[in-house]
């Protein structure tokens, strides 16, 4: 795939990744490493997702990426609030600004799994208007 959307998809997959890492590392350095466990593994979840896309070659494919990126958002959102919930338990009043950034990545990852899913969809129906146009 050498859409100008798959490769959008692709670098925010990446950075998606990297955010929920950033946000697992934040809470082991400087709140309680045991709710780090909730971002590692959306990384580890986001990481196989990027690896599946990676893979996809055909529409029936990618159409499957976009509805699992759209229910890993629905996780995410799922996950940002129970993560605040958690550490208001474990660790009321600790670290609190490093606490928000935490959430606050796991918010962005939200955005960009949307922005993931909205560039697949523009290049599938991109390939759908290009294949209209040769058989017009």
């Amino acid at each position: 795939m050498n859409s100008t959307y798959f490769k959008k998809a692709r670098a925010l997959a990446a950075e998606l990744a990297d955010t929920l890492d950033h946000a697992g590392d934040v809470l082991t350095d400087y709140v309680n490493d045991e709710l780090s466990c909730t971002p590692y593994a959306l990384s580890t979840a986001a990481k196989s997702l990027a690896q599946r896309l990676d893979e996809a070659r055909d529409d029936d494919a990618m159409q499957e990426m976009i509805c699992d990126y759209q229910q890993f958002a629905g996780l995410l959102r799922a996950s940002a609030l129970g993560l605040r919930a958690e550490i208001d338990r474990v660790a009321p009043g600790k670290e609190e600004s490093a606490a928000r950034l935490a959430v606050s990545a796991v918010r962005a990852a939200i955005g960009m799994t949307e922005a993931i899913s909205e560039n697949l969809t523009s290049m599938i129906l991109a390939y759908v208007a290009a294949a209209r146009r040769v058989t017009a």
